[in-house]
């Protein structure tokens, strides 16, 4: 079994393809994992390493680094925002709220699969209009706040978090995503 988990937004999870618990953030968390424990088979751990908030993506890595070591399992990462596609297809933008005058991004394709365009990446506020030019779709893990912003408008579409799409993306080394210079789009 594989286990997922991702406290880098509102919006954490932890689960597998058949079971997933929502956390608010970080919350409940340990709660979650108990349930996985001793019963389950876990082979391998995927951790969501943001970008996102700076507390939320710490308690999500520590713990899978934690968890991994303990059950002496391989651990690998992903890009937080690569949790949520919408279920149109077209292309889209996931955007989460930087809270630095800013917002983190990461652009895609969906049809038969999905594509990233690029990696995330941290979009100032005064360039957000021009990044989304062209783009079917916007969603976000926590919308709400989005959703009033200036120069954030088009088409918003539900989130929907996909744990087996997840599966399907390269493993990455374990590295918190920071995005600050150079990663400025």
């Amino acid at each position: 079994m594989i286990l997922v988990l991702d406290t880098s937004t509102n919006q954490g999870f932890v689960g597998t393809c058949e079971n997933v618990h929502r956390l608010k953030g970080s919350t409940g968390l340990f709660e979650a994992l108990e349930t996985y424990l001793p019963s389950q088979k876990i082979e391998t751990i995927r951790v969501g390493m943001g970008p996102g908030s700076y507390t939320g993506i710490r308690v999500g890595v520590v713990a899978a680094k934690g968890l991994a070591h303990a059950l002496k399992i391989p651990l690998s990462g992903f890009t937080s925002l690569q949790a949520w596609i919408p279920k149109e297809e077209g292309s889209f933008a996931v955007l989460l709220d930087a809270k630095v005058g800013g917002f983190y991004g990461i652009k895609g394709e969906k049809k038969e699969k999905i594509s990233y365009q690029e990696g995330p990446i941290l979009i100032p506020a005064e360039k957000l209009e021009e990044y989304l030019r062209g783009v079917d779709h916007l969603l976000s893990p926590d919308p709400l706040p989005l959703q009033h912003k200036r120069g954030v408008s088009g088409h918003w579409v539900e989130a929907h978090l996909d744990v087996a799409h997840l599966l399907d993306l390269p493993p990455l080394p374990v590295e918190i995503l920071y995005l600050r210079e150079p990663y400025i789009g």
